[in-house]
């Protein structure tokens, strides 16, 4: 079978997808992804297809437009830019090179905010499967939207105010995103739809991409919803300095604070507070930067600043992890059995960080929130509520599971129909 695959965004967008072809390609089959061109080196060096579906966008581009991590009006106006401003002008030009594409390919498999999908299947008749890689972005009466820092209601009435904010949610979405969605199917020659944001999702198969044992199918999620599992993509041949393995392995575990790919790149005074949450302790940390201009001044012995590390080599050495909670950095901490600090900026940021608070292995803290003391706070507050043990206990039921190998699965069925 030759799959077509289409994603967007940060590493943790394009590790799942690339993680996945992989698999597929040695059990026979042949994939090509469709992505950003900032992914084609390490696409093609992998052996996997690739073509570009948007036009270069390095994750820089925080620097020129930090409203991408705001999350002022509930994520409308990151939405808001995100939509207008880059996707699109590169609406088009995803819709011709997926649609050249899917003439030699069986089944398209498109990342959920990947807009231009369901117009190439719709055009082009190849089969259509979605891929979702977060919880928070699918609506449900018993769940709370991703931008969401709350819990979500329970009982009878509880079920109807979920609602309520999701029908909300969906409908601002729509004001900021209609004009743009309505003029590009109008240019595609299709009628406008009612629904941009869950209406144009495939009506015959949604992955979701994510474990159980980090959020549960709602009763009221569609039977072509399949939940796989997380899709981890391993640096096994990639190997860690060893001054930071020798940091690692001495002493007590550090506390590794870290922004991920694009909260890196605007940072505040996190690392700083970070040293200072554990200056003159017996406690210790890692930072991971991002940027060497990220590294703090004067660093204690307590502490050690790498620009980068794979998370899964570093945080089965780590006592928790202090992060923003994109779902890349939240499978790899459940995976490594360790509790998470949540400090949210955008997305699906918030739901992620308040579902593993839910769980009992993490503990969120506010923007307004993120000083030494706070972090120190929440080091103890982990302590008090067992969460240790508790995400101890998930990490070996999410090492047991095969995201990977239960996608693989679905989707040779899924052409076999």
């Amino acid at each position: 079978m030759k799959f077509l695959f289409s994603t967007w965004g940060s590493r943790g967008d394009y590790h799942p997808f690339l993680a996945l072809a992989l698999a597929l390609q040695k059990r026979g089959h042949q994939v090509t992804l469709g992505a950003n061109p900032y992914w084609e080196e390490e696409t093609r060096d992998q052996g996997v297809g690739f073509v570009a579906t948007e036009s270069y966008v390095s994750p820089d581009i925080v620097f020129d437009y930090p409203e991408i991590l705001s999350h002022q009006q509930w994520g409308l106006k990151a939405l808001d830019l995100f939509i207008n401003q880059f996707f699109a002008p590169q609406l088009d030009l995803t819709v011709n090179v997926l649609s050249k594409e899917a003439t030699t390919h069986d089944l398209l498999l498109a990342h959920h905010f990947v807009l231009a999908a369901p117009v190439v299947a719709q055009k082009t008749k190849i089969p259509f499967a979605t891929a979702v890689l977060a919880p928070g972005v699918i609506r449900s009466r018993y769940t709370a939207p991703a931008g969401a820092y709350h819990h979500p209601f329970t009982g009878e009435i509880g079920e109807i105010l979920n609602d309520l904010f999701w029908t909300l949610g969906a409908k601002w979405c729509q004001r900021v995103i209609r004009q743009t969605m309505d003029s590009f199917y109008q240019r595609q020659n299709l009628s406008p739809q009612s629904d941009y944001v869950f209406g144009t999702w495939s009506k015959e198969l949604v992955l979701q991409l994510y474990s159980r044992h980090f959020a549960v199918s709602a009763p009221d999620y569609p039977p072509f919803f399949k939940q796989t599992g997380f899709c981890f993509k391993d640096s096994s041949e990639e190997k860690i300095d060893p001054a930071l393995e020798l940091f690692l392995k001495s002493g007590e575990k550090p506390w590794l604070f870290t922004l991920g790919t694009v909260a890196v790149l605007d940072p505040g005074s996190f690392y700083r507070e970070a040293v200072d949450s554990v200056r003159g302790t017996s406690e210790r940390a890692l930072l991971l930067v991002g940027r060497t201009e990220n590294i703090p001044e004067d660093l204690p012995l307590n502490v050690m600043a790498v620009a980068y590390a794979p998370h899964e080599k570093v945080m089965p050495y780590c006592k928790g992890v202090i992060h923003q909670c994109g779902v890349g950095g939240v499978g790899q901490s459940l995976r490594a059995g360790i509790p998470s600090v949540g400090c949210p900026y955008a997305f699906d940021q918030p739901n992620n960080a308040k579902r593993l608070e839910a769980l009992g292995v993490g503990f969120v803290l506010n923007r307004k929130n993120r000083r030494a003391k706070d972090f120190r706070r929440a080091f103890e507050a982990l302590s008090n509520m067992n969460a240790f043990e508790k995400a101890k206990g998930i990490g070996e039921k999410i090492r047991s599971e095969s995201g990977i190998e239960r996608s693989c699965e679905i989707l040779e069925k899924t052409k076999q129909a």
